[in-house]
């Protein structure tokens, strides 16, 4: 009996079908016609507006018919290149997938023959975002520098695409001849350089993120990085300089040519930046220690812990000291979704594994942004135990939180690199150690200032050990002679460090770390052991020489250096060397040139009784208490 309502139905859908698909058949057939008519006017319309676009231009290039090009180009940006000599312009399509979507945005930039941007039409921008209307008349007039063109808020990424495209197209130009590229400013170069020199302060696209401070006296502005990892500031006067502050690292100064000035900069300068970034400066401390207090043992003790060369998304570094041995805690800032700024704790035990991990939120505005997937828990759990060789990337990805993931991975990386440098900070250099004092010679070489002040530091720990150590050389049993040495040394070596702070601190800015190395320099130990072996006398003697020696060293190294790498002495620029400069002296390259003529001059006028250089003698030394250490 249910069969036959079955088959109705049935027979009931197939004959509607029938009907419909006989309906949509006539319509095809009445408009076919002219929906052909329409497209091939489309077409005509599309064809018109090529060629009134092209006129009677040539091409120059084609990204798909590069052999028929005239012109060579490397940027895959650039798709096509045409020159109108009617109309004197340049007509340059382009294509950039670096926007927030990731899919093409394609555009037409129009330039006149004097490098100037006549027009730039966004042709198709798929990103849900809009750029508004303003955004593309900014180029209008712009040279190669495009000093006028801003980045829109909220849609960075895409508007920092496209302008980065432009900058493609300008520059196919110009390395093939078709005309000059406009100067850029002082600003606008100082401000290029902020993403090489200290990208934790710009985000993925390379924008800077922070808040724009006033300056004062010979610094103009500054910018004061929104996830606390330090400062920007921009320098004014007879040179304009960038200044880099990071929270773990000392100022650092930078030329328009990206070169590193700080060893020749005044010392007063160092003192005005250092001021202003203690006087805008937020205090992270509490913060960190009561996140890492719920990572680590309750009895752990931390001790923060400076980085040179860090300025990165790393500001904060700690070393723990905790029941199951030394870790290394690091919280990194990266920037999130919305530019927002994303608080990541690491704990990394002795072989740099993460040992623990904690976020506060790892999806920021999960209540709007829904379209990811992730077990949180698990997502953390899978982090535990990588090592920077073990990481790849893929740990951190978080489908549908593109942004998310990419904090994620900023973060892991810095902490890596991070604990990279503190490995390499607390181990030392094995190569430097087998001459006796290069290391503060080379690193306080580049101004006569610096060279001074580490020169009479490394005096005076030398003379205040040899008093103390042979004094003491017949109350100190011989196996423990080594470790009062190191003590003894170290001991002065800090005081030193205080007093350099105190009294000198422009010379200490400049030293930075090396101001603190002095207690482990093989020179000031070879001293110290030598006042226990020959008595109070020769001991003092001995260091006196020492001390002399290294400061005559280490004044004319830097002097060298000062006067033929940046035109000055003592900070003060002299006439008739400024022009004839040579930037590589300045650089650590040139240092260790000027070094290796000052060792083989001191080698030679100088030459020890078994045939090796006065300081090249410290390989000896050290293969020495090699085989001493051995038998």
């Amino acid at each position: 009996m249910k069969k036959q309502p079955v088959l109705r139905s049935v027979l009931c859908l197939l004959l509607l079908l029938a009907v419909l698909a006989a309906g949509v058949y006539g319509i095809n057939g009445f408009t076919a016609p002219r929906i052909a008519e329409n497209e091939r006017l489309a077409a005509e319309a599309a064809a018109a507006a090529e060629k009134a676009l092209l006129g009677n231009s040539v091409m120059l290039f084609d990204r798909e018919d590069e052999a028929a090009s005239t012109i060579s180009v490397s940027a895959d940006t650039v798709q096509s290149v045409y020159q109108d000599d009617e109309r004197g312009l340049y007509l340059v399509r382009l294509s950039t997938s670096e926007g927030y979507s990731k899919l093409p945005i394609l555009l037409t930039l129009t330039l006149d023959y004097d490098g100037k941007i006549v027009s730039l039409d966004i042709n198709e921008n798929p990103d849900d975002k809009e750029l508004g209307e303003e955004f593309p008349l900014s180029f209008e007039g712009q040279d190669s520098t495009l000093a006028g063109v801003n980045l829109v808020a909220g849609v960075t990424f895409s508007s920092s695409a496209i302008r980065n495209a432009v900058n493609d197209g300008f520059n196919a130009l110009i390395d093939n001849g078709l005309f000059a590229a406009a100067e850029k400013s002082d600003d606008q170069l100082l401000n290029e350089l902020l993403p090489q020199v200290y990208p934790g302060l710009v985000n993925k696209a390379g924008v800077p993120q922070g808040e724009e401070l006033a300056g004062s006296g010979s610094v103009s502005s500054g910018i004061k990085a929104a996830n606390g990892s330090g400062f920007a500031w921009f320098v004014t006067g007879d040179e304009s300089l960038l200044a880099v502050d990071s929270a773990l690292d000392t100022v650092k100064l930078y030329n328009t040519a990206g070169e590193d000035v700080t060893g020749t900069a005044d010392s007063s300068l160092i003192e005005e930046i250092q001021a202003l970034s203690d006087a805008n400066a937020d205090d992270y401390t509490d913060k960190d220690l009561k996140a890492f207090g719920r990572m680590l043992d309750e009895d752990a003790e931390l001790t923060a812990v400076e980085i040179p060369g860090l300025c990165n998304s790393v500001n904060g570094a700690y070393i723990a000291q905790t029941a199951d041995g030394e870790r290394y805690a690091f919280v990194a800032r990266p920037y999130g979704y919305s530019n927002e700024v994303m608080d990541f704790y690491y704990v990394l035990d002795e072989d740099g594994a993460i040992d623990a991990f904690r976020i506060a939120e790892l999806i920021l505005y999960s209540e709007y942004y829904s379209a990811y997937t992730l077990d949180e828990d698990s997502y953390k759990e899978g982090l535990l135990g990588l090592t920077q060789d073990s990481y790849t990337g893929e740990q951190t990805l978080i489908s549908g939180a593109t942004m998310t993931s990419q904090a994620a991975d900023t973060a892991m990386q810095d902490v890596f690199e991070a604990y990279r440098l503190l490995m390499k900070l607390l181990s030392g250099n094995p190569v430097l150690l087998l001459f006796l004092g290069a290391a503060p010679a080379l690193a306080s070489s580049t101004s006569v200032t610096s060279a001074l002040g580490m020169g009479i530091a490394v005096l005076g720990v030398l003379l205040c050990s040899a008093l103390v150590l042979g004094l003491l050389r017949n109350l100190i049993p011989e196996e423990a002679k080594l470790s009062a040495a190191v003590i003894v040394v170290a001991g002065f070596a800090s005081m030193a460090q205080l007093l350099l702070h105190a009294f000198l601190p422009s010379a200490y800015a400049m030293l930075g770390f090396y101001a603190a190395v002095l207690g482990v320099d093989l020179m000031l130990f070879g001293s110290a052991e030598n006042a226990m072996d020959e008595g109070l006398g020769k001991g003092l003697v001995n260091a006196l020489v020492s001390g002399l020696c290294f400061l005559v060293f280490v004044l004319i190294l830097a002097a060298i250096r000062e006067l033929f790498g940046a035109g000055s002495f003592a900070g003060k620029a002299v006439d008739g060397l400024k022009d004839i400069k040579i930037a590589l002296l300045c650089q650590p390259s040139g240092g260790l040139f000027v070094f290796g003529i000052l060792l083989a001059v001191v080698n030679k006028l100088f030459p020890s009784t078994d045939g090796a250089g006065a300081l090249t003698s410290a390989s000896a030394f050290l293969e020495s208490e090699q085989k001493e250490a051995e038998a």
